[in-house]
């Protein structure tokens, strides 16, 4: 498998495609190759099984795991009593857990991460219609690496680019000779939409600051001022 595999799960009718045509599951290989899974269904089941929805080949994964669950208040993931356990956020969910943008999440050593607004790349970049088949799958490994790392503080450009087999040179001239902003421009803008998103679920801001690659919440809410020219907590009360 290469970094930019990607499986529809259950392509199902157009009757509800707009509620999940935007959610997704990266999930993390122990070899840092990576997979991506778009769910289009209302329940969708994890596990070993080759009668699973997504299927695992893991033997820390057990045979029917874990299932997403969607409704119109959002979605959330259910252990279905499995061995090594599901884990959100490093908590272990007992019965149901709700799934925010950007979280990370555990089934047995399992990474993924799940992403409800990804396709938001129309909105980024107005051009990527037009992108050809080259660019949209440079883009796809970039958007897919930058997500996998996100949370870590000591992340750098150099990361994305080993694992896509090219100098940070090269990197930064493709990303910018495509969609106009640097691969550090695109992190920044990455993580400040996930930091909003969070922040509109109420995750406490010293979590999102650890989910968006932040050492604290006093840095995010620095960077997040810089980028939308206003607070965390302005954010939060023109909410409620």
């Amino acid at each position: 498998m290469t970094p930019n595999d990607h499986t529809t799960v259950l392509m199902s009718s157009n009757e509800q495609s707009g509620l999940f045509e935007k959610t997704q599951l990266l999930m993390v290989r122990e070899d840092s190759t990576t997979q991506r899974f778009t769910i289009e269904q209302s329940e969708v089941i994890i596990g070993r099984s080759s009668d699973a929805d997504i299927m695992i080949d893991n033997d820390s994964v057990s045979r029917y795991h874990a299932k997403i669950v969607s409704t119109r208040e959002g979605f959330s993931i259910q252990d279905l009593g499995s061995t090594n356990g599901t884990f959100v956020l490093d908590q272990r969910v007992v019965d149901s857990f709700p799934l925010s943008d950007g979280v990370r999440f555990n089934l047995g050593n399992v990474l993924f991460h799940f992403f409800i607004a990804r396709n938001n790349i129309f909105d980024l970049w107005p051009t990527a219609e037009h992108w050809d088949e080259r660019d949209q799958v440079l883009m796809d490994n970039v958007l897919d690496l930058a997500e996998k790392y996100l949370h870590e503080p000591e992340f750098s450009i150099e990361h994305i680019a080993s694992d896509l087999y090219m100098s940070s040179r090269q990197l930064q001239r493709r990303v910018k000779s495509i969609c106009g902003d640097t691969p550090s421009q695109l992190m920044t803008l990455l993580k400040m939409r996930r930091a909003k998103v969070m922040l509109q679920s109420n995750a406490p801001i010293e979590k999102v600051a650890e989910e968006c690659g932040f050492s604290c919440g006093k840095s995010l809410s620095r960077a997040f001022k810089k980028h939308f020219h206003y607070l965390p907590s302005e954010l939060q009360s023109k909410k409620s």
